[in-house]
């Protein structure tokens, strides 16, 4: 693949964004060595930056992932969009909760589902401070039109 070798004690570079999508790959099931070749990075530079930044290890022949990194996320509250900073569980909840409020804001079918899944439901930032989740769609829309910045811009690792 034209790639120099990285030997398990080489460090692994802080952020690269490729192997980043690649993880979330392994994440949803993919082998480790079909995401590296669909995104065309060697297989050995792949499996130490998992290990290094996300925590990878194969377990009973699968990968888990015990990432410890903050990210900052969006997320829309009753009061509006506010950005926190958390870990991979409560932003995985949170960017689950911005998916299916727009899914819900598209097609009104799914309104009562919506709020109900939602209802009383927070995410934790890192200070530890509880984040109710907006379940009423119109608190949701009320967040989202307010809100200027795409949610690819709140969505970030921070290392």
């Amino acid at each position: 693949m034209g790639e120099a070798y990285i030997s398990p004690r080489a460090r692994a570079p802080p952020f690269d964004a490729r192997l980043e999508a690649a993880i979330r790959e392994i994440r949803r099931g993919k082998p480790l060595g079909e995401a590296a070749r669909d995104l065309k990075v060697g297989r050995e530079r792949l499996s130490t930056y998992a290990k290094a930044h996300a925590g990878a290890q194969r377990v009973g022949g699968a990968w888990t992932f015990s990432d410890k990194r903050s990210r900052e996320v969006a997320v829309i509250t009753p009061d509006g969009v506010v950005a926190i900073v958390t870990n991979f569980e409560g932003a995985h909840v949170a960017c689950q909760h911005w998916h299916e409020a727009h899914q819900a804001m598209a097609n009104h079918a799914w309104r009562e589902t919506f709020e109900r899944r939602w209802r009383e439901r927070y995410v934790r930032d890192l200070s530890g401070k509880w984040r109710l989740l907006a379940s009423d769609l119109n608190d949701v829309y009320a967040a989202i039109h307010a809100h200027d910045e795409p949610f690819e811009m709140i969505y970030r690792i921070i290392f």
